[in-house]
């Protein structure tokens, strides 16, 4: 979960990050409300709140019921959308970024995977970080995760006009946070292997205490290098940029309704 405020400038500023990777764990609606309070504390009046629900309320029923009560119950307007709408939020989030607005891009999220290109075309995955964590084990023991065996399937799942992109979520703050090379837009694929070749070695506890956001954002850092791997791989390209957009951005600047 992530709170976004709009500044005098009409530009989002990230407030908070709460990361729960609902679809690898055991929720209750309590859990739920507690996670959204939390995300809240700093919000006065919720009806200024517009929230967006993507893939874990779509996959889990229970838990879309759940918070559609409870944003309900506390005046906030709330959407579950589909991967289209996500698509199209994508899509107007990178438009509007200025430089690099005809690139590729891909946006992960723990239970889908959009991709769109600069003419048009969209490839939606209905799979996400969580189920990689949970398929090839990249959020266990270090000698327990099959890197390179997610990759590979990474790999198949891509759309063969894949060509240079961003990749979406935090991944600007997450790159410099650790000091690889970055110039202008672009990560060079180089430096960015290395990178992902020494973090997939780092234990869980290691991992956790040297997050750029919240604690929990760093369990699916392994999962989220082997998809931006993969990316390169697909067409061997040479280089990437990374982002911090996300589709609250498009939702900020879009006027596409996102049901």
């Amino acid at each position: 979960m992530k709170l976004y405020r709009r500044d005098d400038d009409e530009e989002l500023l990230l407030l908070r990050t709460v990361t729960w990777r609902v679809l690898e764990t055991a929720v209750e609606p309590e859990n739920l409300a507690a996670a959204l309070q939390s995300v809240l504390a700093e919000v006065d009046d919720f009806r200024t709140v517009q929230a967006v629900a993507t893939a874990a309320f779509r996959r889990d029923v229970r838990l879309g019921a759940a918070i559609t009560r409870l944003c309900k119950g506390l005046g906030i307007s709330l959407e579950i959308i589909d991967q289209r709408a996500e698509a199209r939020l994508l899509r107007a989030a990178v438009s509007s970024s200025g430089k690099g607005s005809d690139l590729d891009a891909i946006n992960v999220g723990g239970g889908s995977i959009q991709i769109i290109s600069g003419d048009g075309s969209e490839h939606l995955l209905l799979f996400g970080i969580s189920d990689l964590n949970k398929r090839f084990g990249l959020a266990g023991p270090v000698k327990e995760r099959r890197v390179q065996e997610c990759q590979d399937f990474v790999v198949g799942e891509l759309p063969a006009w894949l060509d240079e992109f961003w990749y979406t979520g935090g991944e600007r703050t997450y790159l410099e946070h650790f000091g690889v090379p970055l110039s202008g837009l672009w990560c060079a694929r180089s430096d960015f292997e290395a990178f992902a070749d020494d973090l997939a070695t780092w234990t869980g506890d290691r991992l956790r205490s040297r997050s750029p956001y919240d604690d929990g954002w760093m369990t699916g850092a392994v999962a989220s290098n082997c998809i931006v791997l993969a990316g390169l791989k697909r067409n061997d390209l040479n280089k990437f940029a990374p982002a911090d957009l996300n589709i609250s951005h498009g939702v900020h600047k879009s006027a596409v309704p996102v049901t």
